[in-house]
């Protein structure tokens, strides 16, 4: 913990100051191009100003791909795939599967009863889920039809589309206010980041 800390003192820290100083240097020189040659620092925006919607990033992410005809020719192969593992596995947990050994491999730091308590909760949990994995195998060797009806209820596509089309609309509210007061807006930049300036560049001096 102690090293971590001396990493993040004499590493991250400095990196982070740096970086920020760096950036209320830019915004300086932004502000003073506002206050001074506003017509040109609008033209250099509007160039760089690119919308990317995320929409059209994840469009292929975000289609439905019926996968189930390829499952139901091979309901066999992969009922087999689920039943054999999750079947080895349950035999391990119930004949090898020590809680006692595995909580003495927890730090000692650690109360005894905390490591109990995770051994005992990862076992259960390992247990569930082999269970509910030997369960899909036997319905996928045995009850095909039945494994069908049940998913059919909780088989729902969910498009990220329908619940993200408003933070994909682009707002230009403030480029517009800089755009009709580019001095004003130019004045703020200068006067903020100047403040920020001078308190990165103190940082940097007493640590210095």
């Amino acid at each position: 913990m102690a090293q971590f800390q001396i990493a993040l003192q004499h590493l991250l820290l400095p990196a982070v100051v740096a970086f920020l100083l760096l950036g209320s240097i830019l915004a300086l020189v932004l502000g003073f191009g506002l206050v001074t040659r506003a017509k040109w620092i609008n033209r250099l925006s509007g160039r760089a100003n690119r919308w990317v919607s995320t929409q059209q990033a994840v469009k292929g992410l975000d289609q439905a791909y019926n996968i189930e005809q390829a499952f139901r020719q091979h309901r066999r192969l992969l009922g087999a795939a689920f039943l054999v593992p999750a079947s080895i596995s349950l035999a391990m947990l119930f004949t090898r599967f020590d809680v006692a050994v595995l909580a003495q491999a927890f730090p000692r730091r650690f109360p005894a009863f905390l490591g109990e308590l995770a051994a005992t909760f990862l076992k259960w949990l390992l247990l569930t889920g082999n269970l509910l994995a030997a369960a899909v195998g036997a319905a996928l060797l045995l009850f095909p039809v039945a494994l069908v009806k049940l998913e059919a209820p909780m088989n729902k596509w969910y498009a990220t589309r329908t619940y993200s089309a408003d933070p994909d609309v682009m707002y230009l509210p403030l480029d517009k206010w800089t755009d009709g007061h580019p001095r004003l807006a130019g004045l703020i930049v200068i006067v903020l980041s100047s403040v920020a300036i001078m308190g990165l560049g103190t940082i940097m001096l007493q640590r210095g």
